[in-house]
């Protein structure tokens, strides 16, 4: 029961960390968005014949490259919080299958409704039709969740 107890008292520490990790990466994106904005600006207003005012192209390059970084920052934190969060869902012992979104079959037809002990029944407008093929999800290009993905340089 303990070890129970230390799991789910981990997972959500590192949920609440990785959301923490998000807010700090969307200032990142921000000011670096700010500064490239300002370095382009620059570039753009420059007066060819003011040696004083005369901007550098390399400064517009670092920019965009830190810009790229910090939106890269950015989409890692959302998936490390995203895992987090899924290992969570893992440690409270809730189905993980249940808890993430189905596939929606190519036709468009949204997938069958699961019945479940005391719940109404499905809206026939949004239930498939009863012959319709149950859908088959997509080959996983990746394997699931019980791997840990490499960490970003600095980490």
């Amino acid at each position: 029961m303990d070890q129970i107890r230390d799991e789910v008292a981990e997972a959500y520490a590192r949920s609440h960390a990785r959301f923490a990790q998000i807010t700090e990466d969307e200032d990142a994106v921000r000011s670096a968005v700010q500064g490239f904005a300002l370095d382009l600006r620059r570039i753009q207003e420059a007066v060819p014949a003011d040696e004083a005012r005369q901007p550098r192209p390399i400064e517009v390059i670092d920019s965009l490259k830190l810009l790229a970084e910090s939106k890269e920052g950015y989409l890692d934190a959302i998936v490390d919080y995203n895992e987090a969060h899924f290992e969570l869902y893992v440690a409270t012992g809730q189905p993980p299958a249940a808890s993430l979104a189905q596939p929606v079959p190519p036709d468009g037809t949204p997938p069958a409704v699961r019945a479940t002990p005391g719940a109404s029944a499905p809206c026939p407008a949004t239930a498939p039709p009863a012959s319709a093929p149950a859908p088959t999800p997509p080959p996983r290009s990746r394997p699931p969740f019980a791997s840990p993905r490499q960490p970003r340089a600095g980490q």
